[in-house]
């Protein structure tokens, strides 16, 4: 079985955050510090769980505006089954 997923950034690029899953950027930048989130829990579907992205970016979104950021660089998504 193939399971093939996108990840849509564009609600972040909505919000004015700019977001790269490269390390590499091809402007200056500072660094604010490094964002970590853990999401538990999952929906269920007819065929499989899938975790609520939506919510997920959001809740990310958010801490990035608070602490005075515009961007995540290094962005990496990692999908775990326990």
């Amino acid at each position: 079985m193939t399971v093939t997923e996108v990840i849509d950034y564009s609600r972040f690029l909505k919000n004015g955050i700019y977001v790269t899953e490269s390390n590499n950027v091809d402007f200056d930048y500072t660094p604010i510090g490094s964002v970590v989130s853990v999401t538990r829990g999952a929906i269920r579907n007819a065929w499989s769980y899938s975790v609520d992205t939506e919510k997920a970016f959001s809740d990310i979104g958010k801490k990035v505006k608070a602490i005075g950021a515009d961007g995540l660089i290094t962005v990496s998504y990692t999908h775990l089954t326990l």
